[in-house]
């Protein structure tokens, strides 16, 4: 009986959903009191979700220390494996870290499909005298099943091949899981998490509690500690509250904290939380006053 191979190497696209990690600094220690800010009590508010880092908010000669901050971003249960908008210099840095360039892998990407279909278009007629030998093989079953594999080492022969398959669609988003209600106060340290789906609370979030929800957050009750909708990053997500007193707020990664008494409008009044901007990447939270009357 033949024995399985060590080690294969075969080609895949994987359909995968990255978080983009924005550096403002390469200090790594300012990163460290930004992920304290929005982490909080919750050490397990990300789950080693794969991350993509973009260094756009850098100039082109800041460094940053890879050999702190990818520790760093993975106690925090993110999993860096990429980079994106860096400067030659901080390209060669960060595949000296082990990080990939996530342009030029997007580059691989889009070329495959291209070359497969010129490839396949060519004929025997125009094909030079090896691609047209290949192709006359081809046509016979006996000698497609016989001829060894040149092209793909890990391909497996058939006697009559079928046409090609489309390529399949991308895998689709992770679906809507349902609505979680939360109808108990909750308390300094307690946290509740609505992974899929949106979440209402019916009771106080009092300070040092933290609302979490990939969709949107309803608060129906006074909202005195944290809240940090859109976690897996949808923009569109919501926060809504009767009563708004927050200590911090947060829709897809873009947060912002509060000082007591430092919203004086819109402290203690009905208040819905959005992000606004054209461009996602300067988009900002904007804070506004619900009419429930």
């Amino acid at each position: 009986m033949k024995s399985a191979p060590t080690l294969e190497f075969k080609g895949s696209t994987l359909a995968l959903t990255v978080l983009h990690a924005a550096l403002g600094s390469a200090d790594a220690a300012a990163v460290e009191r930004t992920l304290a800010d929005l982490c909080g009590p919750a050490p397990d508010f990300f789950s080693h979700d794969p991350t993509v880092v973009d260094l756009a908010g850098l100039d082109a000669d800041a460094q940053p220390d890879w050999g702190t901050l990818l520790p760093l971003l993975r106690r925090h249960q993110l999993t860096p494996f990429a980079v994106r908008n860096a400067s030659p210099a901080q390209a060669e840095a960060a595949r000296a870290a082990g990080l990939v360039i996530a342009e030029e892998v997007e580059t691989v990407v889009r070329a495959a499909p291209a070359a497969r279909s010129a490839h396949s278009s060519q004929s025997p007629d125009t094909a030079g005298p090896a691609e047209a030998g290949a192709a006359a093989e081809a046509e016979s079953p006996v000698a497609a099943a016989e001829a060894p594999v040149n092209g793909d080492l890990f391909a497996t022969p058939e006697v009559a091949p079928a046409p090609a398959a489309p390529e399949p669609a991308p895998a689709p988003a992770p679906a809507f899981t349902g609505t979680l209600v939360v109808d108990r106060p909750l308390r300094s340290g307690q946290q509740v998490y609505a992974r899929g789906g949106d979440v209402i609370v019916l009771a106080m979030v009092n300070p040092g509690a933290e609302v979490i929800a990939d969709g949107n957050i309803h608060v129906y009750a006074p909202l005195r500690g944290r809240a940090l909708a859109g976690a897996r990053g949808d923009v569109g997500a919501r926060i809504f509250t009767t009563c708004f007193e927050a200590e911090l707020v947060s829709i897809a990664g873009v947060y912002r904290t509060f000082e007591p008494g430092s919203e004086k409008t819109l402290t203690g009044q009905p208040v819905q939380v959005r992000l606004a901007g054209a461009d996602v990447d300067q988009q900002q939270l904007r804070l506004e006053p619900l009419n429930l009357r």
